[in-house]
């Protein structure tokens, strides 16, 4: 961070266990991420029933629009559009609404076996690579 000038103005924290509650305290979980393979904190955003703003490039972020629980940022990238975007949502009194659809398709979706998932993915492609491959 000193190479690039911004160890005054960023801080980089442990992981930590308490994200629940900031999730309850929010407004909207905004998420403007260039290049994102998942994103799992929108999935726990939904979960959570905090409506979320982020962008295509994430890899959840089609359960965003599935859930009806938020918006999601086409591609390529625009600022404006991102920031016409958050005051469109901060104002539309929509988030009670946005809320109770995330909520609501965390009941009816497997969102909590995500990772085992792709656990599971990869081993089976390299157990087909490993019966594929010559010794």
């Amino acid at each position: 961070m000193q190479r690039l000038g911004i160890a005054d103005i960023v801080s980089l924290f442990p992981g930590r266990d308490d994200i629940p509650r900031f999730l309850q305290g929010a407004d909207l979980l905004l998420h403007p991420a260039r290049h994102e393979n998942t994103g799992t904190i929108i999935v726990e955003a939904i979960v959570a029933g905090l409506p979320v703003l982020t962008t295509a490039t994430c890899g959840y972020a089609f359960h965003v629009e599935a859930a009806e629980a938020g918006r999601v940022v086409a591609s390529p990238f625009r600022q404006s559009v991102l920031d016409n975007t958050l005051h469109e949502m901060l104002t539309s009194g929509m988030q009670d609404e946005w809320s109770a659809n995330g909520i609501r398709y965390s009941q009816t979706q497997d969102l909590y076996s995500l990772n085992e998932k792709a656990a599971n993915i990869i081993h089976d492609r390299v157990l087909a690579h490993q019966h594929t491959s010559p010794l």
